[in-house]
């Protein structure tokens, strides 16, 4: 496994977009998690649901039993919502080490249109893939490969500094499943 820990490429300017895409994630997570350890279970649940993207709304939409907002609005809400430490912790290093020369590129506007524009984009295919599904979407890895996309792009040659994690993998029980 690969854990990227910082580029190489210096920005020009300041960040304000990414680093605010940053602490609105985190602080809507910290919120959650003050919600869920305050509210019932079954309650929490409901309430977290009801901002998740679930693919099965847009057709329900089209078949006129739902309203616009509870179909689409989850595709922006959805981005801003973590199911746990290792999911918010790995889309934002990702989104930190990116971001900002993204943002350096594009502009601080055209970037925030650019980051709800892959998230709602992401959001849209998982629909198009899984229209009938009734489980939900959450995270803003949507929105965060297209940031990288566009870095990538950007930036063919910049150098990352990375982590290399090896997990060596014990043969024998997979040698007891393949018989």
């Amino acid at each position: 496994m690969f854990i990227p820990l910082k580029d190489l490429n210096p920005s020009r300017t300041y960040p304000f977009v990414n680093i605010t895409l940053i602490l609105a994630n985190i602080v809507i997570f910290l919120y959650g998690l003050g919600l869920e350890a305050t509210m019932p279970r079954g309650t929490f649940e409901a309430l977290f649901l009801s901002y998740s993207e679930v693919p099965a709304r847009i057709p329900a939409f089209l078949a006129g039993h739902t309203s616009f907002e509870v179909a689409f609005f989850p595709l922006v809400t959805s981005m801003f919502l973590h199911f746990g430490w290792v999911h918010i912790a790995g889309n934002m290093l990702f989104l930190w080490i990116f971001g900002d020369n993204v943002e350096d590129f594009f502009g601080h506007f055209t970037y925030l249109f650019f980051y709800l524009v892959c998230g709602i984009g992401a959001g849209l295919l998982h629909v198009l893939f899984n229209f009938h599904s009734n489980i939900p979407a959450v995270g803003a890895s949507g929105a965060i490969s297209g940031v990288m996309g566009a870095y990538i792009l950007l930036y063919p040659r910049a150098r990352i500094l990375t982590l290399v994690v090896i997990f060596p993998i014990p043969t024998f029980p997979y040698l007891l499943c393949s018989f």
